[in-house]
């Protein structure tokens, strides 16, 4: 049999930095030398994702031999060759984990559709948000100003399985904000002789700031049962009450300085076509030097698209009571779950998110126009629950 021009396959995975070129190459340059078998599949060690060399042995017969059909050309392969070989290596990508591999979920499609449970499961979503925001208002050079901030809220869910029911979960959620800059305005630093948007003097009126705002915490019980939907397919509906606090713990520039709490709850369908829900919060103090009356409501949206994609948002929307003013963002984005192969049958999902917002309602004064969302999400095993019931701490599903 012709000789395999493997040279072109190590440029390919060199140049593009893409594993199902790796996947797509290597198996076709093996393949062509013989079937694609165990012992072969071994030497694929070095390449994330493929974790079960039956994947393989599955769809190899489906697009190989029109590949051997081209290989023997000074020309390579043909753009359908290579199509078919990138749907083959997407298809071992997101093939089932080998049976006792440990994975949490059986392939990235249902890891999309459960991490966009806010009850949770088995695991637990350390989510991270990057905010850009871009502000706009009547203060002289609102326009210009803007900040970036870090969120960080893990989601960690326990069954209540055993202690109340089938179905019940009890999931908390700290958010920390860390606020890497901030344009703030100064306070007295603004000209009143020139009219709003006119001070002749650039960034007038404002410094940058970064620190700490104050950590929110909510926690919901609630069920979390099977159930199907004729527009969203089969899934879960969801359905969680519990409580909301703001802990003044943040720096002078960027606390509410005060101690507040609130009910708060969400109703959401996750289903295996999208996903439809709503998380709602209230707080208002109880302690503390400032007024905080607030309501904070995520209508969120997505459309799982296959492969672990998913298109749509998750808005935040908040009002003050206190001020009268409203904060009211649309938005429109993708994400994408990976499974990531750590070797020995492990395997790490992250899910990746570019979501972009325009706030159809604002502060008048100063308050973000557009905002760009960045979200990068380990989901884990959940080490707290394992805890609890004395399992291994990384263990998958109970001990």
């Amino acid at each position: 049999m012709t000789d395999v021009p493997l040279f072109q396959m190590i440029w390919r995975v060199a140049a593009n930095h893409v594993e199902k070129w790796a996947i797509a190459g290597l198996v076709l340059a093996m393949g062509l030398g013989g079937s694609v078998d165990r012992a072969s599949a071994a030497d694929l060690d070095g390449i994330s994702l493929l974790r079960d060399s039956e994947a393989v042995n599955r769809s190899y017969e489906s697009w190989v031999p029109s590949l051997i059909r081209h290989s023997g050309t000074s020309q390579g392969y043909s753009a359908r060759d290579l199509m078919e070989g990138i749907s083959f290596a997407d298809q071992v990508a997101q093939s089932p984990p080998a049976e006792g591999s440990g994975a949490l979920f059986e392939n990235a499609d249902e890891a999309a559709r459960q991490t966009s449970n806010p009850l949770g499961g088995d695991f637990m979503v350390l989510l991270n948000e990057w905010y850009f925001d871009f502000y706009d208002g009547d203060l002289p050079g609102a326009d210009d100003q803007e900040s970036i901030t870090h969120v960080f809220q893990p989601v960690i869910p326990f069954s209540m399985a055993e202690t109340i029911g089938p179905d019940w979960i009890l999931v908390n959620r700290p958010t920390l904000p860390i606020i890497y800059s901030a344009d703030v305005p100064s306070g007295g630093g603004f000209n009143p002789v020139f009219p709003p948007g006119e001070d002749p003097r650039p960034g007038a009126g404002y410094k940058s700031e970064s620190g700490f705002a104050d950590i929110t915490h909510f926690s919901l019980l609630g069920t979390s049962v099977a159930s199907e939907n004729a527009l969203l397919g089969k899934g879960d509906r969801v359905l969680a009450a519990g409580v909301s606090l703001n802990l003044p713990t943040g720096d002078s520039t960027f606390t509410n300085d005060a101690w507040a709490a609130g009910p708060a709850a969400v109703a959401a369908y996750i289903g295996e076509k999208g996903i439809l829900g709503v998380l709602a919060q209230t707080q208002f103090d109880f302690a503390g030097d400032e007024d905080h009356e607030v309501a904070l409501v995520q209508p969120f949206y997505f459309a799982n698209v296959g492969g672990g994609w998913q298109i749509g948002g998750a808005p935040l929307w908040q009002f003050d009571f206190d001020t009268e003013e409203q904060q009211i963002p649309i938005g429109m984005g993708v994400q994408k779950t990976h499974l990531f192969s750590l070797g020995d049958g492990a395997i790490l999902p992250v899910r990746f998110g570019l979501e972009g917002r325009y706030h159809v309602e604002r502060n008048d004064a100063f308050g973000p126009k557009y905002t760009v969302v960045l979200t990068i999400s380990p989901i884990l095993p959940n080490i707290f629950s394992n805890m609890l019931r004395g399992c291994p701490l990384m263990s998958v599903g109970g001990c």
